[in-house]
Order: structure tokens, then C-alpha cells, then sequence
């Protein structure tokens, strides 16, 4: 009945709320009878049920009463406490005089008035259920309406001067609301109504009112009425309170207000006069807090064509949150001043838990090292210990300005020579720069001159495999260097220190980074040459015709082209059997189509578009000739997670898994499932597609309504939204335009639309 009012925003309802916390965190669930207006259940709820549970709930006067009232206290509080709106004059119809006390703070709270309603007869047996004050107003015999309705209640649309001279005829009816100059309300014994009905010359129209209000046999009741509904008022707000008792303004003191209330109870309430008081002294935007929008409808049918706005917060079938927001909205185009804070929240998140370790890095940078040569990896050995190489051919320098270095100790050698003859190598090392990884200088371990003795031995053994690990180990990592900076040049410390910029990426540049280690059946290159280039050139030279038609199956160009590369394909050329392909896209950082780093759902969707290269594998257009084209018909969509993010891999498994001829046209049935990793986050099933001639196009009928359909759209409510903001102009430069793109719309509309840094993912990629 209300849906969207259980989940209004959580910090909006903690500022809101009623003020009685004696019954704890269900009150207001026990107020709104929450477990009639949303019963749980586990399955979908039938027509029939929904039915039956309806009919309950109108047979069940006292949920009905509080379950009104409260959704309007509700409904007060949100706009008046949440969104500032601070009325001058409350007025409300029929029991609607009841929420209007407890929804602007006179009364403190419902608890005291629940209690003894519902230990009360009033509504048990008195005013309901059995009606005994209606019987006994009447004279009834215990066994008279035993077995058929007592009460029945019904509209007319028709003034209530003609509908009263009828009225009066019938002993058991009455006329118990005035809702508008052309409608009326009669309640009584259901044969009597009827019977008024006919000579009035209307279509009976009942109304679900199970309980005796606004009729002689209520005035018997009224010291218990007043006793329900004496209440403490806690506070007199700057506000006119009118009453349907006299159609003015009311006093705000306990024995006033629910001698109103009891007195009205037993007589005919008109509400159009009600409306037009409250114009005439001054109102004219009208607020329906109430469920429904029957209020604000009866309103504007009263005061017609005089200058007013009269808006609900509430349409059955509509969430209740659309309907304040547009509410708020009507409100601020009229220049009521209304807060809109609770709708911008401040978003106060809390950073996810990490695991840092601190590592105190120093140096000289791994680039520089490289660059110097030998010099830069600190191969000498222990100070205690001298090493000498043999002497070797020495290279011919590969750069020009590279160094040739000498492993001797001058010192050392002059204190050894008289003893021995010690030989030194002078070598040219290399530039690491200079040669893949696999042509590093090699360090012969062989001919180094060892230790004597055993204990020479066994530590020239261990120096050598020292200096291999070392030396496989500056293969790998120049390698790694050499692959990450993409440069096999020389490149000297100045040059890292100017030249270490970041590089724009191109789409296929990115492709290539991602597909290094893949098995790709086409790359990037390849998608772009099927997408307006020759398809022969990728598929080979059995697709030789096709680039002879004037019409094929493409993929789509360059911006539109999403698709990085085709990983796997199983399909044979000329066998239109189920086949698959299973593709990869690669979504380039800060695309164009992204938003705070989330792709478009359309993006997701279109990057699945290589049926369009598998049903051209299998050779279609050998059969269309360029005389048909390709055109989707039909498909479902679901979405499993939110949208991806720039970064991510879309994985694509297409499968055609059908085909069927109509006429002469051939079509093809198929799915695809997207996935992140190994995580599914959409699908498509029940694709349809189909090749048709121009002639075919032409005399499409497109989108076919069935009947049930036609008549839905032909009964369907026209809702119009009043705009918040006008802005004047009409026609918009490429420049405008860009702005929204950018997230200014104050650029494009004007300064009223500024957002002042709000909702700053409003905006159209451009």
C-alpha cells in the first residue's frame, strides 16, 4: 500500500521519528501495522491473495485507523523535521484532524490514544464489527442482518443539495461527506443507498468503509469518543488549526480539541466549505500528508481555476520517496524555502584495513647503476682477498664514450710482484644497455687464479658459484629493466633523470602489453583490419570474395571498436552449426565512456559484440552477397554485479546456438556470458538476430504491441513533473555541451545550476 516508506533514508528517519521511545525500536512498526501493509511471505504473492489480505485489512477498522494515521505523522515529520517545511495553517479531513495534532506536535504521542482505542468497545462492537449503536438507533433484532451487511458507504458524483433531498426520504441513510461541490458521500443500510443511487440516476460506487462516522447514530457514542481522544497537549505551535466542527480556527486545549473531535464524528463534514475557508483566508499551496492523493485531487477540484498548487507525498503503487522528491520539487519551483541537506548526505566512509609495512628505501637509483656499467654492481671481492682475472680478447666497444676498466691494486701488485708474476686483465665491459639479456658480459669463472691447498680449493669453489648466481642474476634483472623501460639503447644518468616520463597509451598499445602471454588467436591489429579493412587479410584467402560486396558483417571501427583480442573460436567456414568464441576487452584507464572509473552498462553490453565476427567466420556473407544485412531482433539482459571498472578485463564466451530460416531470411539464435576473472557480472540469453534486404527493412513494422500491452499503455496515469530549476535557452554550442561532460552544467544551463561541488558524477561522458 505504501511502498518505499520502510526504506526512507535511514539518517532522515532517525531525525524524524516519534519522540515516544517507550515501546522501543517496533513502535512505529506497530503504529503503521506494518505486518498488514507488508506481509511476509515466501513466495509471490497472487491477485487472490493480495485480494484477500486487502479485504482484511479493510474489515479490520482499528489497523485502518492507526495505520492512516501514523503513515500521515510519518509523512509530516519527513517533510517538516527532515526537509524544514513549516506550515501556517493544518487542516484535515475527517479523522485527518486526528494526524494533524499528532504530526505537528500538539498531541506528544500515539501510544496513550492505542491503548484505549484498542481496549475500547467503540470500535470492537459499538462503531464496528457488530455495530451496536447503529442497531439500536434503529431498532434492529439480534437476528436482523444476521447474514447480510448492516453498513454500506457510497460515492456520488453529484452536488450535495440534490443528493441531501434524497437523503432525507430514507430513514437508514445519511449524508456523511461533502468532498467536493460535485461529490458526495452516503453510508447507511446498503438497500437504502442503493435505492438513493437509483433515483439519482448514478452507477453505485462503493467505498471500503467498514465503520459508522458522520451520522446521527454515532452521537450517542460521544463521551466515549471524547474519552479515546483526549490526549495532553504538549505544544501550541505558531499555527491555525481549523476544525470542521465550526470551519474555524480551534483552540489547542485538550477539552476543546476532543470535544471537536467527538462532535464531528456524529455529523456531516464538509470539506469543500473547509478548503474554501482556508483559501479565503489566505492559503494557497496545499500540502496532502495523508495516504493517497485524494486530498490534494478533492482540492484542486474545488478551487478549480483560482490560482493554487496542491501536491501529496503519497499514490498508491508509487514509492514514497519519488513522490516527496517531487513534492520538494513542485515546493522550490514555487519559491517555498524547503532543506534539501538530507538529500545530499555527508558521506563519512571508513578506509578498509590494510596491512602496511614500512620500508626505508636508499641508494642510488637502479637506472643510474645500470647506466654506469660494472662500475654501478659492486662486484669487488673481499678486501681481504685478491682475485685477478686472466687477460681475455678484449671487445670492441659497442657505444662510443664506453669504458674500458682494469681490476689491478697497484700497491698490491708491487709488494707480490718480487715473488710472483701476477697477470692482469684489462676488459671491456660491456654496456648492459647494449645487448639483449642474453649477451651480458660473461664472467669466465674458469680463469680465475685460485687459493693452493685444499682450503683454496674449496673456497675458490664457493667464490665461483657466488659469481654465477651473481651473473645469472644480472641477466634476469636486466631483462626485467629492459623490458619494462621498452629500451635497448644506452641510456646515461641525465637521460634517466629528463627522459622518465609517462607515455600516452594507445588502445593497441595496451593490447599488445596485455596479450604478451596469451594465446591469441587475432589481436588487435587484427579486429581493426575486420572492422574496415579486408576480411581476407585475417581470415585467409577462402574470405577472398567478401571483400568484393558492398555490404558485410563488421565489427565496428574505432571508437566503438571494443573488443581487445579473440583468445579462443570453434567454427568452420560454411557449416552453420553451434559454434563459440570466447573474447577479451581490455578497458583502457580514463576512456572516454567512464565515470569515476565505472563503464556505462552499454559498454559492458556492446564489448560483446563478436557474434558479429563468428557468424562472418562461419561465412554468411558467402550466402547475403551484400544484398542483406545484419540486424539484432531480439535478446534479455541481466546484470549480475555493479558495472566494471576502467583496468578490468571483460572476458566474452559467445555461443550461437541455432539457426532457422524465415522466408529467404536465414537467423541465429545465441547468448553470451561476461565475466571479471572468474566472476560472472552479466548476461545475455535469448539473442535473436537475423539478416534482412533493404526491402525487408523497409516494410518492418518494428516494435509489434500486443493487445494487453496497447491497453495498458492506453490506461496509463500521465504524470507531469514540474522542473525545478527554468532555464532559459533553448539551443546549446558543442562548448555547452562539453561542460556537462565535465560535470559543470552551471557552464551549459546557467550560474542556478551550479552544484557547488555536489554529486560531482552527475555528468555525460563525452
Amino acid at each position: 500500500m505504501y511502498p518505499g516508506l520502510h526504506q526512507l533514508d535511514e539518517q532522515l528517519m532517525n531525525q524524524t521519528g516519534p519522540s515516544d521511545k517507550r515501546q522501543g525500536s517496533n513502535y512505529l512498526s506497530m503504529l503503521l501495522q506494518e505486518q498488514r501493509l507488508f506481509p511476509r511471505t515466501l513466495n509471490c504473492l497472487s491477485d487472490v491473495q493480495l485480494k484477500e489480505l486487502q479485504e482484511d485489512f479493510f474489515h479490520t477498522p482499528i489497523a485502518m485507523f492507526e495505520s492512516g494515521v501514523s503513515s500521515a505523522v510519518l509523512n509530516t515529520h519527513v517533510m517538516r523535521k527532515g526537509f524544514g517545511l513549516e506550515p501556517d495553517i493544518a487542516f484535515g479531513y475527517s479523522m485527518g484532524e486526528i494526524s494533524m495534532l499528532y504530526g505537528l506536535g500538539v498531541w506528544e504521542s500515539m501510544c496513550n490514544m492505542s491503548h484505549v482505542l484498542n481496549t475500547s468497545s467503540l470500535f470492537k462492537d459499538r462503531l464496528a464489527g457488530s455495530m451496536n449503536a447503529v442497531r439500536e438507533a434503529w431498532n434492529l433484532k439480534s437476528n436482523e442482518f444476521h447474514d447480510d451487511p448492516l453498513w454500506g458507504c457510497y460515492s456520488i458524483q453529484l452536488p450535495a443539495v440534490e443528493v441531501q433531498a434524497v437523503v432525507d426520504k430514507e430513514p437508514h441513510a445519511y449524508l456523511i461527506l461533502i468532498n467536493t461541490p460535485r461529490e458526495s458521500v452516503i453510508a447507511g443500510e446498503p438497500a437504502a443507498c442503493l435505492r438513493i443511487i437509483e433515483k439519482l440516476g448514478e452507477k453505485p460506487t462503493p467505498i471500503p468503509v467498514t465503520d459508522v462516522v458522520h451520522c446521527d447514530p454515532v452521537k450517542t457514542e460521544y463521551e466515549e469518543i471524547k474519552r479515546v481522544h483526549t490526549d495532553k497537549v504538549i505544544e501550541c505551535p505558531d499555527i491555525d488549526f481549523y476544525s470542521a466542527i465550526d470551519y474555524e480556527i480551534s483552540k489547542l486545549d485538550s477539552e476543546t480539541l476532543a470535544h471537536n473531535i467527538a462532535t464531528i464524528y456524529g455529523k456531516t463534514v464538509d470539506y469543500s466549505r473547509l478548503i474554501n475557508k482556508v483559501y479565503q483566508d489566505g492559503a494557497r499551496i496545499f500540502v496532502d500528508l495523508g495516504p493517497r492523493t485524494t486530498c490534494s485531487k478533492w482540492i484542486s477540484e474545488t478551487l478549480e481555476a483560482k490560482p493554487h498548487l496542491s501536491i501529496s507525498v503519497n499514490r498508491k503503487g508509487t514509492d514514497n520517496r519519488v513522490m516527496i522528491l517531487q513534492a520538494l520539487s513542485s515546493l522550490i519551483s514555487h519559491q517555498v524555502p524547503v532543506n534539501l541537506d538530507p538529500l545530499f548526505p555527508e558521506l563519512h566512509t571508513q578506509p578498509e584495513k590494510q596491512l602496511l609495512q614500512k620500508i626505508n628505501l636508499g641508494g642510488i637509483p637502479i637506472q643510474q647503476i645500470f647506466a654506469k656499467g660494472i662500475e654501478g654492481l659492486n662486484l669487488r671481492t673481499d678486501e681481504q682477498t685478491e682475485t685477478y682475472l686472466k687477460p681475455r680478447p678484449v671487445s670492441a666497444p659497442i657505444h662510443a664514450g664506453a669504458t674500458s676498466l682494469r681490476h689491478t691494486d697497484e700497491s698490491k701488485k708491487i709488494k707480490r710482484q718480487s715473488s710472483e708474476s701476477l697477470l692482469h686483465s684489462q676488459r671491456l665491459i660491456e654496456p648492459v644497455w647494449g645487448s639483449t639479456a642474453n649477451e651480458l658480459p660473461a664472467l669466465s669463472i674458469s680463469s680465475i687464479t685460485g687459493f693452493p691447498g685444499e682450503f683454496g680449493l674449496r673456497r675458490n669453489a664457493a667464490h665461483s658459484a657466488f659469481l654465477n648466481l651473481r651473473k645469472n642474476g644480472m641477466k634476469q634483472f636486466a631483462g626485467m629493466i629492459s623490458s619494462i623501460m621498452g629500451n635497448r639503447t644506452l641510456i646515461t644518468t641525465d637521460q634517466v633523470q629528463t627522459e622518465n616520463k609517462i607515455i600516452p597509451h594507445t588502445s593497441a598499445q595496451r593490447v599488445d602489453a596485455q596479450a604478451e602471454h596469451k594465446a591469441v588467436i587475432f589481436d588487435y591489429q587484427d579486429l581493426k583490419e575486420i572492422a574496415g579493412g579486408s576480411i581476407a587479410s585475417v581470415f585467409g584467402a577462402d574470405y577472398k570474395a567478401i571483400d568484393s560486396y558492398s555490404r558485410c558483417v563488421r565489427l565496428p571501427m574505432e571508437p566503438y571498436l571494443l573488443v581487445s583480442r579473440v583468445t579462443k573460436l570453434d567454427g568452420k567456414l560454411g557449416e552453420f552449426k553451434p559454434s563459440t568464441v570466447t573474447t577479451e576487452y581490455d578497458i583502457p584507464n580514463k576512456a572516454w565512456y567512464t565515470t569515476d572509473g565505472h563503464i556505462p552498462w552499454a559498454v559492458a553490453v556492446e564489448s560483446g559484440q563478436c557474434d558479429l565476427l563468428l557468424i562472418s567466420y562461419l561465412g554468411i556473407d558467402f550466402e547475403c552477397k551484400g544484398e542483406k544485412v545484419y540486424r539484432l531482433l531480439d535478446c534479455t539482459l541481466t546484470f549480475l554485479d555493479d558495472m566494471p571498472r576502467e583496468g578490468e578485463t571483460l572476458r566474452y564466451e559467445i555461443s550461437i546456438n541455432s539457426f532457422a530460416r524465415h522466408d529467404q531470411n536465414l537467423l541465429f539464435f545465441f547468448n553470451y556470458e561476461c565475466f571479471v576473472g572468474n566472476k560472472m557480472v552479466l548476461r545475455m540469453d535469448n539473442g535473436c538476430a537475423g539478416f534482412f534486404s533493404d526491402d525487408d527493412l523497409a516494410h518492418g513494422k518494428g516494435v509489434i504491441h500486443t493487445e494487453q500491452e496497447q491497453k495498458l499503455k492506453k490506461n496509463v496515469e500521465k504524470l507531469h513533473f514540474p522542473q525545478l530549476l527554468n532555464c532559459p535557452i533553448s539551443s546549446f554550442t558543442r562548448s555547452d555541451l562539453l561542460e556537462i561532460s565535465a560535470g559543470n552544467p552551471a557552464g551549459c544551463f546557467g550560474e542556478e545550476f551550479n552544484q557547488y561541488g555536489k554529486n560531482p558524477s552527475l555528468k555525460k561522458r563525452s
